[in-house]
């Protein structure tokens, strides 16, 4: 019985890393958030890679074990830093035009594992969506919880999703969802409405320096206050 049910896990993910338009390609990984792998290697050098214009890495130079990926999607090349990210992990930043990047960014990031191999840890990945590409980070979450597991959002109020749809996530696999969005009261109700949810969730004030203090949670250890707002 063992042995059968192992072989459906395998049929499933196999099936899960084909679907079309997916970013999931690997088998997910249940690793802390921006924690190395345990595997020890040589201190990780920089190497060249080729990426469109419109990408940039930050690789975490001297590691000696796997490091996870985040994706970073953001309005201006200036927007893709995050210090608690870095020397941590490979920081993947999108700051291009195209509002719908998702083939882009695949591509990128199959670069990236080619060009790092055993350095690039397996899914799931960190995701952030900076400016208007808030909503598009909310979208990827609500399509691939189980490979964006980790997200933050920096969003209008006006664009908030229903709680409904962060309970799907929770329930689909998702781990923690920080929000940066101005208070009103689509804002607090949705902040009341989720407190139960079973993934851990969070609502910042706006500001770079709110983006930031939601990061260093969003990866930060379990236990964290995910209930009371920035002011």
């Amino acid at each position: 019985m063992t042995r059968y049910f192992s072989s459906v896990r395998v049929v499933f993910v196999a099936a899960l890393a084909l679907l079309p338009g997916c970013l999931c390609q690997g088998e997910r990984e249940d690793s802390g958030s921006l924690e190395l792998g345990k595997t020890h290697l040589e201190p990780l050098e920089a190497r060249e890679l080729t990426l469109a214009a419109d990408f940039a890495l930050d690789a975490p130079v001297g590691v000696t074990g796997a490091a996870p990926v985040v994706i970073v999607l953001a309005a201006e090349r200036a927007s893709c830093g995050l210090p608690k990210a870095q020397k941590r992990s490979f920081v993947l930043c999108y700051f291009g035009a195209d509002d719908e990047p998702e083939k882009e960014v695949r591509a990128a990031l199959t670069v990236v594992k080619k060009t790092y191999a055993a350095y690039v840890a397996k899914p799931p990945v960190t995701l952030v969506g900076r400016g208007r590409f808030g909503r598009v980070a909310l979208e990827w979450a609500r399509n691939e919880p189980t490979f964006f597991t980790d997200v933050l959002a920096e969003i209008p109020s006006s664009d908030l999703l229903p709680s409904s749809e962060f309970r799907a996530f929770a329930d689909r696999g998702g781990h923690r969802f920080a929000l940066v969005a101005e208070r009103g009261a689509e804002a607090d109700r949705l902040l009341a409405s989720t407190r139960s949810a079973p993934a851990a969730f969070r609502l910042f004030a706006p500001g770079a320096r709110s983006v930031n203090e939601a990061f260093a949670w969003l990866v930060g250890p379990p236990g964290l206050d995910v209930t009371v707002p920035v002011p």
